[in-house]
């Protein structure tokens, strides 16, 4: 089973902005100053549809980063991996179709550099 550690959200969260805004320092960047900000986001509790998240497990279940064509994408994490949530319910065919895209490139250059995908390779 695998650990969600800091250091493997930090090394998703990476990967996800640096296909979310390719040659975008300033977005790249914002997204790392806000996570480091003032709010205590790797200190803190947080909560799940309203639900306190369990002690053992203390990372965000979700958080909208965003994306270059679309701000509600998010990037999700559960105990047995991460997830790009294209979030596009209601967006135009070329912005959904873009997103989908974003997915799949995220996920799998996650999983190339050994970052789980929550929902991959965990059926038999």
């Amino acid at each position: 089973m695998i650990q969600i550690t800091k250091e493997l959200y930090r090394r998703a969260l990476h990967f996800y902005l640096i296909h979310a805004f390719p040659d975008d320092d300033l977005e790249y960047y914002s997204r790392w100053a806000w996570m480091v900000g003032g709010h205590d986001f790797w200190d803190r509790g947080f909560k799940a549809c309203g639900e306190p998240e369990p002690e053992e497990f203390p990372f965000p279940r979700e958080v909208r980063f965003g994306c270059h064509v679309s701000g509600n994408t998010k990037l999700c994490c559960y105990p047995t991996g991460f997830t790009f949530d294209t979030n596009h319910v209601g967006d135009p065919p070329d912005i959904v179709a873009e997103v989908k895209r974003l997915k799949q490139v995220i996920e799998d250059d996650w999983e190339r550099h050994g970052i789980p995908v929550h929902g991959r390779g965990q059926r038999p």
